[in-house]
């Protein structure tokens, strides 16, 4: 009983590890955060979908961005359209390797309020 728990954790495992040198496509989501010091929580979100697991933790940002947590999208879906701001990019190329724009604006985060903290984060 215990060889079989193992080996389905195992398979499941082995399912779930992503392909470190493929593009993410639309089943991940690579963002970067940019804060826009509108407020303490406000931030512009840049996804891509072109990039690999490796291009993105290569990926050296400027200060004032960061990277956001490598994310599974559920349930599968895409944009319908593209956001845009007044003096805001809407995409940005930020990794050579990939012609042309590869991260796109998806999101501006304007407020937030903190619910928990624990010693944890």
């Amino acid at each position: 009983m215990i060889k079989r728990k193992f080996s389905i954790v195992l398979l499941l495992t082995f399912l779930f590890q992503p392909v470190l040198s493929e593009p993410t496509e639309e089943g991940f989501t690579l963002k970067v955060l940019k804060r826009t010091d509108e407020s303490f929580f406000s931030n512009l979100a840049y996804e891509c979908n072109e990039c690999t697991f490796e291009q993105f933790e290569a990926l050296t940002l400027q200060r004032g961005w960061r990277k956001s947590p490598k994310q599974i999208i559920i349930p599968d879906g895409e944009l319908l359209s593209h956001l845009s701001f007044e003096d805001v990019s809407s995409t940005l190329d930020l990794i050579p390797e990939i012609p042309g724009d590869e991260f796109k604006l998806i999101a501006k985060t304007l407020e937030g309020n903190i619910v928990d903290i624990s010693f944890s984060g």
